[in-house]
């Protein structure tokens, strides 16, 4: 019965991008598809890997993983895959009625708008010099030394949370003015190359040399998704070439900052860091469903414990804390190496019925904003994407759904936007 369970889990996804995304060797890289491949990679493969591995491995990681794989019951994997098609779905469908008819540019049609005067992305980017100087000061001691060198420091972990929101701050710079500016009389390599890269491209970089590789992936995706969506389509063998190099590139930074290379084999180890990516972070997911029971509707206090963390510490440190609600501590669940799955933290946050409706609205906003014509709504548009690909998928939703995709993604494009606009009226602007 599993097995029939997991055929169809795999075949929805692959029917809706079918369907609906995929023309003349096309396909449409948009929010469809990247939530179906986080819902593919985090949330089946590990019961895929599970269900055909052999009971008898011996590799340690491995092993370990199929310690918990081993504990779930047949009737515990089937409602986990059951609920999981049913928030899949309620997505797609949020996604689906919000649909009127999307927008497509045409290449070489001139500028994409109003040529912005430079001034406004000086300053934003001035104003977050001095954090970047900060954090680089801090970080230094642990640059190029993998993933484990500031490993129960907290003072680490605080750190790379600030370079992760320099990173994706700086990128949003970027991203705007790179939008605004286009010019489709030029090579896709000539419009990317701006001076508001460099300090995108040097958080980046810092970024990565300490393993981090998630917030800069997620970027990558920010403008793969601008390209497949506004642009023009992706052929089918790019998109194939695409996924093959990011996956390659993410594997090998997995290797690097973890050293793994005890199997000898690049390659081997490379496969083995992409899939144990997802099956360790399905540890707390599967947990969850055998030690707890599963709420239909949570607490109001629950999804509220999230959203205040949008209010400013420094002045409601006291009723941040009073509100603030642990997973870990209200739920019986195990994440040893620190990722949470979504699929906690949507039934944990929102209940069962609350996580469809809340799936509903996800997709259904998305597509709306995929339907604007404006660049901050693309702007936006482009990274909540790329959020939804990894981080929404294995973060704490205080710092997947709230930090990176509200703060980051919502708020940060937004105060950009208004900068801008107040310099162009200000000073004027260039036509």
């Amino acid at each position: 019965m599993i097995v029939f369970f997991l055929l169809i889990a795999v075949t929805i996804p692959f029917v809706c991008i079918a369907s609906n995304k995929i023309k003349n060797k096309h396909i449409v890289f948009d929010h469809e598809i990247v939530f179906s491949i986080g819902y593919l990679y985090y949330w089946i493969l590990p019961m895929l890997v599970g269900i055909l591995i052999d009971d008898d491995v011996n590799e340690g990681t491995v092993q370990f993983w199929y310690s918990f794989f081993s504990r779930l019951g047949e009737g515990q994997k089937e409602i986990f895959l059951l609920i999981c098609m049913l928030f899949y779905c309620a997505y797609m469908l949020g996604s689906r009625a919000a649909i009127v008819g999307h927008i497509h540019h045409i290449k070489n049609e001139g500028k994409r708008e109003i040529n912005d005067i430079d001034l406004g992305y000086t300053f934003l980017t001035m104003l977050i010099l001095p954090a970047f100087f900060y954090v680089a000061w801090k970080i230094q001691p642990y640059l190029f030394g993998g993933y484990t060198a500031g490993w129960g420091d907290n003072a680490w972990w605080e750190t790379k949370g600030m370079l992760a929101t320099l990173l994706l701050v700086s990128f949003a710079i970027y991203y705007m003015y790179t939008l605004r500016h286009w010019n489709y009389s030029k090579s896709v390599f000539k419009n990317l190359q701006n001076r508001y890269a460099i300090l995108y491209l040097t958080c980046s970089i810092m970024m990565l040399s300490t393993g981090g590789r998630l917030y800069f992936m997620t970027t990558v995706i920010s403008l793969i998704v601008f390209y497949g969506v506004y642009l023009q389509k992706l052929t089918i063998k790019k998109m194939a070439i695409v996924a093959i190099m990011g996956l390659t590139f993410a594997g090998m930074i997995g290797i690097v900052r973890q050293a793994q290379s005890e199997s000898g084999d690049v390659w081997l180890a490379i496969g083995a860091n992409i899939i144990l990516e997802p099956a360790l972070t399905s540890i707390s997911s599967m947990t969850f469903i055998q030690s707890n029971d599963l709420p239909i509707l949570a607490d109001v206090k629950y999804p509220l414990s999230l959203f205040i963390n949008l209010l400013p510490s420094f002045l409601f440190r006291d009723l941040r804390n009073e509100i603030s609600v642990d997973l870990e501590t209200e739920y019986d669940i195990e994440s040893p190496l620190g990722a949470l799955s979504s699929f906690v933290s949507w039934i944990g946050y929102f209940g069962i019925l609350g996580s469809l409706a809340g799936l509903f609205i996800f997709g259904f906003l998305l597509s709306i904003l995929k339907n604007r014509t404006d660049s901050t709504s693309h702007v936006i548009y482009g990274m909540l994407c790329g959020a939804t690909m990894f981080t929404f998928f294995r973060d704490q939703f205080n710092i997947s759904l709230i930090k990176i995709m509200i703060q980051d993604s919502v708020l940060a494009p937004l105060f950009i936007f208004i900068i801008i606009k107040c310099t162009n009226k200000i000073f004027g602007y260039k036509r």
